[in-house]
Order: C-alpha cells, then sequence, then structure tokens
C-alpha cells in the first residue's frame, strides 16, 4: 500500500507514537510521518515530542515503513546539522528514513534549502517528492 500515516507529535508520550507506528508498520501503511515543529500551536505548556528523535526511536521500532517528517523546518537547524540529522536517522534506520522540505516560502527559509540540499544529497540520496515536484523535495534513500 503506498499510503502513509501522520503522527501529530503535540500533547502525546513517545510510547503512544511507538505504539501507533508499530500499529501502521503492521497494517501495511508504506510509511509513518510527523512534524517538524518545536512549540504546539494549542497550548505553549503542551508536551511537544521532538521530530528527529521521534524519528530515531520509531526507527527501532519498525522495520519497514519509511519515516520522515513532512516538512523540515530549515528555520529551526542549520543546513549541516540537518543534514548530518538525516544521515544519522538513515543510519539508524537502515534507509527508512526521509527530509520533507519546502522549494517555496519565505525568503530566508528558501535560501537555507538551497544551502543545505548538496549536504542532504551526499548524506542521504535523493528520493521522490511528496506533495507537488515544484514544492516538496524529500531527502533520503533513492527508490
Amino acid at each position: 500500500m503506498k499510503a502513509g500515516i501522520c503522527l501529530v507529535p503535540f500533547g502525546t508520550t513517545y510510547p503512544e507514537c511507538r505504539e501507533a507506528a508499530i500499529a501502521v508498520e503492521e497494517s501495511g501503511f508504506e510509511s509513518v510521518w510527523t512534524w517538524d515543529h518545536l512549540l504546539s500551536f494549542n497550548d505553549d505548556d503542551e508536551l511537544v515530542l521532538e521530530c528527529w528523535t521521534l524519528l530515531s526511536g520509531l526507527a527501532e521500532a519498525t522495520r519497514t515503513v519509511k519515516l520522515g517528517s513532512f516538512v523540515a523546518n530549515v528555520l529551526n537547524r542549520a543546513p549541516d546539522v540537518l543534514a548530518k540529522t538525516v544521515a544519522t536517522l538513515q543510519q539508524i534506520s537502515g534507509g527508512q528514513g526521509r527530509a520533507g522540505h519546502r522549494r517555496r516560502g519565505p525568503a530566508e527559509g528558501a535560501g537555507r534549502v538551497r544551502q543545505g540540499l548538496p549536504v542532504g544529497q551526499g548524506a542521504g540520496g535523493t528520493g521522490g517528492g511528496s506533495g507537488g515536484a515544484d514544492e516538496t523535495h524529500v531527502v533520503g534513500r533513492a527508490d
């Protein structure tokens, strides 16, 4: 099945996300995605699981589903740090990792995406887009 599920990292715990990811994999879905946000939209005090730490944990719990961020927030991380983070996820997961990012957006963000792309490609290769060819590029293992 070429469909995926998004695990929303707000107001939940890692054990709940782990259980959900295992269920998604056992149900035959292709991928598990999460949001790369550091703060909740709902409540400043609401727990928000950090995207890349969550995905790394899920890599240990799953074997076949692709794991990734919907859109890697390039304004939160330096491009080389983000590329290294994705490469580490690739190592931990045996190639299951994916990092989506938008090509369009604020000028500062677009510049950081362009700056980070060569590093990301060298670290993990490129996969197909997810969300429109002119909009999203996915850094990960080429299928």
